[in-house]
Formats: C-alpha cells, structure tokens, sequence
C-alpha cells in the first residue's frame, strides 16, 4: 500500500469525516489534522487520477485547497476535478515547425540534448517562437513564473456549492502577457492521460480577478520531440472545461520517425528466453 494510501485511511478512521460529507456535500479539514499522519501537501498533491487514494475513489471523494492550512473535502462522484485527455494528444496529427530563430546558435539548449525539465521545454518553445505561432500571437512577454499566493477567488464545487479560496499557494510554470490576453500555462515532460484542473484553473480564476484582459490557459507536454498544447475554455465551476484548440509539433524535423526494424533487430546481440529473463514491458511507444 502506498504512503498516501496509508495515511489517508488512517485519517478517515480516526475523523468521523464520511457522515459530514454525505450529509452536507463537503467538510473542511485542517492542515494540522492532517500532518499527525503525513506532511499535508504531500496527503494533497494529486495530480493525476493514478495518485488519488483508495479511500476517495471508494467514496467518490476529492480534495482541494482553500486557504493556507485549511483543505476542503468534496463529493465529486464524475471526477470531475479531473480532465481526462486520454489518447487525444496521442492522435494528433504532428505538425512540422520551422523555428524563427536560429536554435543552432545556442549552446546552452538544444533539442539534441534531450529536454530534461519543463522550464527548458517552455524556453524552447518560446525562443523558437512555436508557443506564439500555436497562440496567433505576434508578441509575448514573460511576466509570471513561479510560486506565489492567490488573491481571493469564488469556486463553485461540482454539488453547486460555492466557496470561498484565498491565500493558497498557486504555481505557474509559466505566464505570459500582451496587449490583449495574459496567457497561464502548465507543462509536464512526458504525455499525460489526465491532469488535475486545479494547476490551471486557480492561476486562471487567480489572474482574471486581477486583470481585466482575456485570461488564456494552456497546457502544454513535451515527449519524444513532441510538443502538444491543449487550450482550455473555463469558468469558475470545477468541471467547465473545455478543449478549445489542440495541437501537436516537431521543431525542425520530420514529424515521421524513419525506422528500420530488421536493423534493430539484428542490432541486439543477445535474447534471453521470455521464461527466463523478465523483460521490462511499455505501454507508450514514446
């Protein structure tokens, strides 16, 4: 069983938090509680559907922050706290882009040594000019990176109820502003099958009670040459998103990988016997 797992049921056992839940819809915990059985943000940090506890998904449970050191505990028996991307990056077809900017100048980041971090993805894709080309923008200024905390916001959970979040820590890989839009955006290293909305949708409702412009969020992975960006439409309910454009590219090169199998076949030198070896397996051909 995983630590999470662990700490969570042994939460759930000493708290008579389930009766409050089915019966108001949500309970606030405090961060105080929770550290008795595991560091609180680490209990909190769910950020696909793989890591949720065995005792929320039992119980169609989901948690958020709302003010720093307080969480609140919620029904949301669709996940909707959840986008499910499932294979739709994967199914994208890969558009080749000639970058603006001569990448080859650069000693310091290159796509040959592999991106490692979603900071050198974001730059990469800035520098070259892709992230203006996917977003029709002309020009964009980086103005927001980083940890900060939130002003005051409303969020509408999935029962309808509405809350009330201020001063939560929010995180943004990256932020960029221009004459007309401020543009949040989320990156991962590696294809996601879903993400927890939470990392694009407090920054969003975070920056659109600062700023009167058109408040843009993207999400953005970089795997195997690959970068994939979804826009999302949003609003402030859990569950309102929306992809409203997607897109996947290779900066300068074919987006078809030429591959001679029998080469690499016969490039291994030995095979070992299924029965014999245990041979790690993959479910991403990336």
């Amino acid at each position: 069983m995983k630590a999470n797992d662990r700490a969570w049921d042994s939460f759930f056992a000493d708290y008579d938090i389930l009766s409050g839940i089915n019966e108001q819809g949500s309970v606030i915990v405090s961060a105080e509680a929770l550290k008795k059985f595991r560091e609180p943000r680490l209990m909190a940090k769910l950020d696909t559907t793989a890591e949720i506890p065995s005792v929320f998904k039992q119980h169609g449970i989901n948690i958020l922050p709302i003010q720093n050191g307080s969480y609140i505990l919620f029904k949301d028996l669709t996940n909707s706290l959840y986008f499910e991307l499932g294979d739709s990056e994967e199914n994208q077809p890969i558009e080749r882009f000639a970058s603006r900017f001569d990448i080859d100048a650069l000693d310091t980041l290159s796509t040959e040594k592999l991106l490692t971090s979603e900071s050198q993805a974001i730059d990469f894709a800035y520098i070259s000019e892709l992230l203006h080309h996917f977003l029709d923008c002309s020009s964009l200024h980086l103005t927001i990176r980083g940890r900060q905390f939130c002003n005051p916001f409303d969020l509408q959970l999935p029962n309808e109820e509405r809350i009330k979040v201020s001063n939560v820590q929010i995180e943004v890989d990256a932020g960029y502003e221009n004459q007309d839009s401020v543009i949040l955006l989320e990156a991962k290293i590696g294809r996601r099958k879903n993400f927890n909305t939470r990392q694009l949708l407090f920054p969003y409702l975070n920056w659109k009670s600062l700023s009167r412009k058109r408040v843009r969020c993207v999400f953005m992975t970089y795997s195997n040459s690959i970068f994939s960006f979804t826009e999302f439409d949003t609003n402030e309910r859990i569950g309102s998103m929306q992809i409203s454009q997607q897109r996947s590219f290779v900066i300068d090169e074919s987006p078809v990988a030429v591959v001679n199998f029998r080469d690499v076949v016969n490039s291994v030198e030995k095979c070992y016997e299924p029965d014999s070896f245990p041979f790690p397996q993959a479910d991403d051909m990336d």
